[in-house]
């Protein structure tokens, strides 16, 4: 438990993250790396199935 004391478990839980992320300057670095990763293959992968869809559609598949 935190020395703070929330209603909010999921407040409290998003506190101890933030604590951790801020006193670990390396994990902090690494994590948003892995972050813009996830980012960039999720809008990449978005972008691709959107393109596959239109052209689908535009072919006329019944």
């Amino acid at each position: 438990m935190t020395s703070q004391k929330t209603k909010n478990p999921a407040k409290a839980g998003f506190l101890q993250v933030r604590k951790f992320l801020k006193s670990n300057q390396k994990v902090t670095e690494i994590f948003r790396d892995y972050l813009f990763s996830a980012i960039s293959f999720l809008t990449i992968t978005a972008a691709a199935t959107i393109k596959v869809m239109i052209s689908a559609s535009s072919i006329g598949v019944p």
